[in-house]
């Protein structure tokens, strides 16, 4: 079933805002109502002239735009030139696929996830929340340039559709546990460090 990854993905993040993060924290009204909002929202879609757009994609852009405001000009411009090369790198890899699908190793789906994580990679982020931003807006972005392709081509499609909040919920996944893995390399290295140096005194 198209958005089963990101309606599972979602829940077990109301869940962990709702149950198991501590009253007090601002992160925790924000994580358990956004993502109760993306879940009710995922059915519907609205028109927009000749094209159709998921619901929780025009809710994450803006959530993504709100957030991008906040920072100073240098750091719009910087996140400017990443998110135009992800998407239009996005979008490339689907006409790709669309055209020549012979090339693709696994399903496509797979391994558009796999080629978003090693670019978001390769920009060099050190904030997670801008990578996130990033990869969210760009995701956002290239299906609308790869949606407006299609429609030139007489193809009907939906901006944002289930197939691409998969991606995004799974590439989004990926980048966190990718994150999660080096902070505990990290800790366990800092660790070890500090007993070596301990065991010396």
């Amino acid at each position: 079933m198209p958005g089963i990854f990101y309606l599972w993905l979602l829940w077990g993040v109301w869940v962990l805002g709702t149950f198991f993060m501590e009253r007090n924290k601002r992160e925790r009204f924000f994580l358990s109502f956004i993502s109760l909002l993306l879940l009710i929202t995922f059915p519907y879609v609205v028109e927009f002239k000749d094209y159709q757009i998921q619901v929780p994609a025009i809710i994450l852009a803006i959530i993504c735009i709100i957030q991008i405001s906040k920072y100073s000009f240098l750091e719009k411009i910087h996140l400017l030139i990443r998110y135009i090369t992800v998407s239009f790198g996005y979008s490339g890899f689907l006409f790709m696929a669309l055209y020549d699908p012979v090339w693709l190793i696994v399903e496509k789906k797979y391994m558009t996830i796999i080629f978003l994580v090693i670019i978001i990679h390769l920009l060099g982020f050190k904030d997670l929340k801008k990578m996130m931003v990033c990869l969210i807006i760009s995701v956002t972005q290239g299906d609308i340039i790869y949606s407006v392709g299609l429609e030139r081509l007489g193809i009907p499609t939906v901006i944002g559709a289930p197939d691409t909040l998969d991606t995004l919920a799974l590439s989004s996944l990926v980048i966190l546990m990718v994150k999660g893995f080096a902070a505990a390399a990290y800790y366990l290295e800092s660790k070890q460090q500090f007993g070596k140096k301990q065991k010396q005194i």
